[in-house]
């Protein structure tokens, strides 16, 4: 396979890039939008695999099977130890769950669709996601579905025209229009997959034809030093979890990137090229694969330990495991490994592969068969592990396991249901608590949520993971109770208000956007023409840690238990325009003190957790809520404006 000159700059630039990805998963208000790093990886490897590929097809010594074994021979090594080392680890700190779905990450991992997974499960900026030891593979996935399928496309291209150019035009440009056009509709789509994701790698393969061909010959411009510089640091200073992304958002770091890429490799050296190129930042850029493969699984393993918010001091003792690990992978794995005579055969090192994937999918699919082997655990934390985590009440049961909406009728009561109770996941868990009024009342009450899906006549935040056709058909099926059913007369919205606040909705049918403020005021005004009463619920208290899983772990590491958390949520924003509906029918109903005194919130009572993860509440917790909800359903007159709950009655 042909050879390309070593760019020492592109290292430079590999180092800014890879301690970017670090810096934001260590702290991720540091510098918010360093996950644009794993964007300058596209293009730079785009830039030299392209060169790498068309040299040998040029030259008529291109083998597709070379071409895969080089990619393995330098890969696949130090991935593979990365892989097993994380599994090896995982008995003595993760819970069985955890467990399970890192033997599931591994195996998708050794295949390299761990993109796929991860945008099937779960989406980069969730809470869920910070807790997956190999999420950080799914950009190395893309890259290898990069290797496998565009050496083919640059085959055909070269085979029926002589010319490669035109082909990769048409397909970045169509790459690039589907990431525009899907990431509003489903963003999580775009961030994993490789089709709207391949624009970047083109481009940057592009630039490396005009480099091979000699047309980008000249001296280093201040101008475009400049440029390109401000473009990279306004995309990891202004970007952030709540930026659409990719979509638009990501022209602006692989523009930065191409116009740094095009000013450092003219020929004549600047001083940014000279930047670049200084030691210290070329021996990051030749350790970047091994830092980029073991920071991640360092870090989560450090808050697995120590808690989730890590100390400054804590960090630095990360970035100094992670530095030792990386420089060994890159000097006994990486470098003596590709190196070795043994490789040099073209089916030894598919061979290799397989020898070294063997015994961590054994290990993987062990892990799955024993079910994360639970009973390693302590009785406490297996009966935290198994606590119930969502309602199971008759035709209102859900599991999560699908990304569905719930429409279903509480209590068994003869007459029609005369209240609503609608919202996400917050909504859902107060089935214990409605269930209990309903019960006691001999009433029915009708249901409808969807997880992180907000209660407004109609709209969906772009940038969620979720099902967005499920979340607009709850919100149409809401309407149509409320719309066809004299029955009801009361409408009692719950939701994680804070999830929405300030973002922008749309429908799936991508119609202009609109704030969730103007949304949520429509509603309840939509719900106030319509003669109905309406209570809002405002956010509950959030410990902000996984506390069924925390206090498992805690059991397990023999670790001391937190039995409280102090109440720093900010009020509800979006009560500040609410304060103007002057509606006797309409009030706002905070639950605070009855899960806290004075800010103080216990986690536990009576031997029972009140919260089952960070922000949702377990059934003791929402057994607590059922007298003050009952007191908000059924008053002798309901008043407007914000009240405190009532104290419980006995």
């Amino acid at each position: 396979m042909a050879q390309i000159k070593y760019l020492a700059q592109l290292d430079g630039l590999r180092a800014l890039a890879v301690l970017a990805v670090i810096v934001f998963h260590s702290r991720a208000d540091w510098l918010p939008g360093g996950y644009v790093g794993v964007d300058v990886f596209f293009f730079l490897s785009g830039f030299l695999i392209t060169q790498i590929v068309v040299r040998s097809l040029t030259s008529g010594k291109f083998s597709y099977l070379d071409f895969i074994a080089g990619r393995l021979r330098r890969l696949f090594p130090a991935y593979a130890v990365m892989v097993c080392a994380c599994l090896l680890v995982a008995p003595l700190i993760l819970l069985p769950g955890e467990f399970e779905r890192l033997a599931e990450t591994a195996l998708a991992s050794l295949l390299f669709l761990s993109n796929i997974f991860f945008y099937q499960n779960l989406g980069y900026f969730d809470a869920a996601a910070e807790h997956q030891l190999l999420l950080h593979t799914w950009s190395l996935a893309v890259e290898w579905q990069f290797y496998l399928a565009f050496p083919l496309v640059l085959w055909a291209a070269h085979r029926l025209s002589g010319r490669v150019v035109p082909a990769l035009v048409v397909l970045a440009i169509a790459s690039l229009m589907f990431n525009l056009v899907v990431t509003p509709v489903n963003s999580q789509f775009t961030f994993f997959m490789f089709p709207p994701r391949a624009w970047e790698l083109i481009a940057g393969g592009l630039l490396g034809l005009a480099y091979m061909n000699r047309k980008l010959m000249g001296r280093e411009r201040t101008g475009w030093t400049v440029a390109g510089v401000l473009l990279l640091a306004a995309s990891v200073a202004l970007f952030d979890e709540t930026t659409l992304f990719p979509g638009i958002a990501a022209t602006l770091p692989t523009l930065a990137t191409g116009i740094l890429v095009f000013n450092t490799v003219r020929g004549e050296g600047g001083l940014l090229t000279s930047l670049l190129s200084s030691r210290l930042l070329v021996l990051i850029g030749q350790m970047s694969y091994s830092l980029y493969l073991w920071h991640w699984p360092v870090l989560l393993y450090a808050r697995f330990y120590f808690g989730d918010h890590l100390a400054v001091s804590q960090l630095l003792l990360c970035w100094t495991i992670t530095i030792g690990l990386s420089y060994l992978s890159w000097r006994w794995v990486e470098s003596a490994l590709r190196r070795h005579r043994w490789w040099s055969l073209q089916w030894r090192a598919y061979a290799g592969a397989v020898a070294m994937s063997l015994p961590v999918a054994v290990g993987a699919g062990m892990v799955m068969l024993n079910d994360g082997y639970g009973r390693r655990l302590p009785d406490q934390a297996r009966e935290l592990v198994n606590i119930v985590k969502w309602p199971d009440v008759g035709r209102c049961s859900t599991d999560y396991k699908e990304d569905q909406y719930h429409d279903c009728t509480l209590g068994s009561g003869l007459e029609p249901a005369t209240i609503l109770i609608w919202g996400d996941s917050h909504a859902q868990t107060l089935i214990w608590a409605v269930t209990e009024i309903a019960e006691q009342r001999d009433i029915n009450i009708r249901h409808v949520t969807k997880g992180g899906c907000p209660p407004v006549f109609y709209g969906v935040v772009p940038s969620t993971g979720i099902d967005k056709d499920a979340c607009l058909s709850a919100q149409k099926a809401a309407w149509r109770i409320i719309d066809s059913d004299p029955s009801v007369s009361t409408v009692l919205i719950s939701a994680r208000w804070p999830l929405y606040e300030g973002a922008s909705m749309m429908t799936a049918e991508t119609q202009p956007v609109k704030r969730f403020e103007g949304a949520l005021s429509e509603t309840i005004n939509a719900l106030l023409q319509r003669d109905l009463n309406v209570i809002l619920v405002d956010s509950l208290p959030e410990p902000g840690f996984d506390v069924s899983n925390v206090l498992a772990r805690r059991a397990l590491l023999e670790q001391s238990v937190p039995d409280s958390f102090q109440d720093q949520r900010p009020p509800f924003k979006s009560l500040d325009f609410i304060k103007s509906i002057s509606d006797s029918r309409f009030s706002v109903l905070r639950l605070n003190n009855v899960l806290c005194s004075a800010g103080h919130c216990p986690i536990s009572e009576g031997g029972e957790v009140l919260y089952f993860d960070g922000d949702h509440l377990a059934r003791a917790g929402a057994s607590k809520l059922a007298a003050p909800i009952e007191n908000a359903l059924f008053p002798d007159r309901i008043e407007a404006g914000i009240s405190e709950a009532l104290p419980a009655r006995e």
